[in-house]
């Protein structure tokens, strides 16, 4: 299932869902991401019984529990399909301080009997989207984002950060614009696209 956190995440942390970095310890689970800040007990080697973790700072977004605002799926067939999600989190890097990332992702899966739905590489699977702009709420500044596409061949996921800004400099998402169009195509099955997905809702 999905982490609330982003994909890089999931590849760093061990099967607990910890990573340690020096002092702060990273703690992902299905409510989001904790940081703590390491406090030594002992000199001894890092083992739970001598170590206690103080609240460093919370990773959350401001979506529901999956983190996702927007899910979309079209489907090649019964049992084949891609799904669209549209994510926005607020980050909060220790002695930086809080960002705000707006995440897109398309994603191919399969129905598997018995087990639900599962991650399937097909022959495309990409993102696009065509001009929009972005407005900040403390500043006249108009950001123009120009047409792109985002492509991978042989993968069953991609996942692209679209906008981030610190949480001082917000993004209004009334006049902001930025139309998402999400595509695969299935060797055997086609093309097929989930249009029009706003990522400034």
């Amino acid at each position: 299932y999905d982490f609330p956190v982003p994909n890089l995440i999931s590849y760093l942390v061990n099967e607990d869902g910890l990573l340690i970095i020096e002092d702060k310890l990273l703690h992902v689970n299905t409510d989001g991401s904790f940081i703590y800040k390491i406090e030594l007990e002992s000199k001894e080697l890092i083992d739970k019984e001598f170590v206690s973790f103080t609240p460093y700072s919370y990773n959350s977004g401001e979506a529901d529990k999956a983190e996702h605002f927007s899910y979309r799926t079209v489907y090649f067939s019964n049992s084949r399909r891609i799904v669209a999600r549209l994510y926005k989190y607020a980050i909060h890097y220790p002695d930086i301080g809080v960002f705000y990332e707006y995440d897109a992702r398309t994603t191919a899966q399969r129905r598997i009997a018995w087990t639900g739905w599962v991650q399937r590489r097909i022959e495309e699977i990409g993102l696009r989207h065509e001009w929009g702009s972005i407005t900040y709420e403390f500043s006249n500044n108009i950001q123009l984002v120009e047409p792109k596409a985002y492509w991978k061949t042989d993968r069953a996921n991609i996942r692209i950060t679209l906008a981030q800004t610190p949480s001082i400099y917000p993004i209004l998402d009334g006049p902001s614009t930025l139309e998402i169009t999400h595509w695969g195509i299935w060797s055997g099955y086609g093309y097929e696209e989930i249009p029009e997905n706003e990522l400034f809702r």
